[in-house]
């Protein structure tokens, strides 16, 4: 089943930023509120655990079609190692453009079933996808909304929460689009600069601008 993305994300608003930026804690927020959000990390987490109706034809895909870097393997006893599949992602771009194509299209079966699910409530969906600007999907989306801070700050955060060093934020953040071209084509921003108070007011502000795109 080959998906359109203008219409699967059309009527959804895209919700992003960068590693450290607090995208993660925004969706979570806006769940506790009663905000219909899907994760897209979830789904990929869905995607590759042995559980997963279509992981066997995923695992012979990844172990026969992807130029796997030498002398490392995230594969462990058949099963995906997620963490170790998570470091090989953000060190070369080849294997992680090939492991995109093998698993998007998954991601995305199962974002159209949860959706389809969700969209009886009539509430406008949020979608939580970190890589939305880097997966060139800007003009699939409804409205976009990137959760905002200086590049510092993120790096600060990420590094804290991650337990990695400095260099290893700067790294990833090499892979993403930077924070401040997110900004400029973002339709709303959630500043993140501030407390988790500040955080919280701001979350609400943006719940009552999605209730005027419903």
């Amino acid at each position: 089943m080959k998906l359109d993305t203008k219409d699967l994300y059309g009527d959804v608003i895209g919700l992003t930023g960068v590693i450290g930026s607090g995208k993660s804690t925004v969706a979570d927020t806006l769940l506790d509120y009663g905000v219909p959000v899907i994760k897209a990390d979830d789904l990929a987490r869905i995607v590759i655990s042995p559980e997963y109706i279509n992981y066997h034809n995923i695992l012979s895909l990844l172990k026969s079609k992807i130029e796997i870097p030498s002398g490392v393997s995230f594969i462990f006893n058949n099963k995906i190692d997620r963490s170790r599949l998570s470091s090989i992602i953000f060190s070369d771009e080849n294997f992680r453009i090939q492991l995109n194509t093998i698993i998007h299209p998954e991601v995305q079966k199962l974002f159209f079933i949860t959706k389809k699910r969700i969209s009886k409530e009539l509430k406008q969906i949020v979608y939580d996808i970190p890589l939305l600007f880097e997966g060139q999907l800007q003009s699939s989306f409804k409205k976009i909304a990137v959760v905002y801070c200086d590049e510092q700050v993120a790096i600060e955060r990420a590094a804290t929460r991650m337990n990695i060093s400095r260099e290893e934020v700067k790294k990833r953040l090499l892979c993403q689009i930077s924070i401040e071209e997110k900004k400029k084509a973002a339709d709303y921003l959630i500043d993140n600069n501030g407390s988790i108070e500040d955080l919280n007011k701001n979350i609400q502000l943006f719940i009552k601008w999605l209730k005027m795109q419903e």
